[in-house]
């Protein structure tokens, strides 16, 4: 029953508390039919995976799930495997100048999860030691690591914890606003890249720049705003009168 009414939740069945972002959201839910339902029907195989890695990291299931949510739903497995292949080895060999490619469900790119490492070295984040490469090792080795750990949902589950503790550090105020402001701010970092300024950051949110990005000049979305639907659905009465069931706790909050 409890898988039943999270499924429904995720496929957009129950009605919003607000309208700024349902018409946007709903549009884009038509627009990307097939990856939608692919992508809740991906939630839903991973929960269990998903609430008990992200906990163990220290991260808030429902605020993560709903940042990346977006990404989730423009993700091709197909296509992820053929750009994979085909750009993995000149990353491999030649780093990001010459290969900066989206990985994964959660569409990471290299850059980001060398960011995150470098930060969490900088803060040393013991709870994130596991995510820096052996020293001394060949670049190339350090590189091959990497990908491999952004091609598996718990190394991305990794990241993307260390990624809500490193944005607390950086923007202390965050923290402190209210859930749908938290949820949307850190979607606009996660999208607009969470090393941007604070009025980067503002100003990103504020733009319909999904999935193409600014140079397309065709329909496009809010990020933030999707993200915001998916977290105002996960957050539905309907979900909340299964409360005690297994496994709510930690992906409802």
């Amino acid at each position: 029953m409890r898988q039943k009414i999270w499924i429904l939740a995720l496929t957009g069945l129950f009605k919003l508390s607000s309208a700024w972002g349902q018409t946007t959201a709903l549009d884009f839910k038509k627009a990307f039919a097939p990856g939608y339902t692919a992508a809740c029907q991906y939630l839903q195989s991973h929960e269990l995976l998903i609430a008990q890695t992200l906990t163990r990291y220290g991260g808030e299931v429902r605020l993560l799930v709903s940042v990346v949510f977006p990404e989730m739903v423009r993700y091709s497995e197909v296509r992820n495997a053929i750009e994979t292949a085909s750009l993995e080895w000149l990353y491999v060999q030649y780093g990001p100048a010459y290969a900066n490619f989206s990985i994964g469900h959660f569409q990471m790119k290299p850059t980001f999860a060398e960011e995150i490492e470098n930060q969490v070295r900088q803060h040393q984040l013991l709870l994130f030691q596991d995510l820096l490469p052996e020293a001394n090792a060949p670049e190339a080795e350090i590189r091959q690591a990497r990908i491999q750990s952004l091609k598996s949902l718990a190394g991305q589950l990794k990241y993307l914890a260390a990624f809500q503790k490193l944005l607390g550090l950086r923007f202390p105020e965050w923290t402190k606003q209210g859930a749908l402001e938290r949820v949307r701010w850190a979607a606009a970092a996660y999208n607009r890249g969470f090393t941007a300024s604070a009025a980067e950051i503002s100003a990103w949110r504020q733009k319909s720049a999904f999935p193409y990005g600014p140079a397309h000049r065709g329909p496009q979305y809010n990020y933030t705003e999707i993200a915001g639907f998916f977290w105002e659905m996960s957050t539905s009465k309907s979900l909340r009168s299964i409360r005690g069931s297994r496994g709510y706790s930690a992906l409802h909050g």
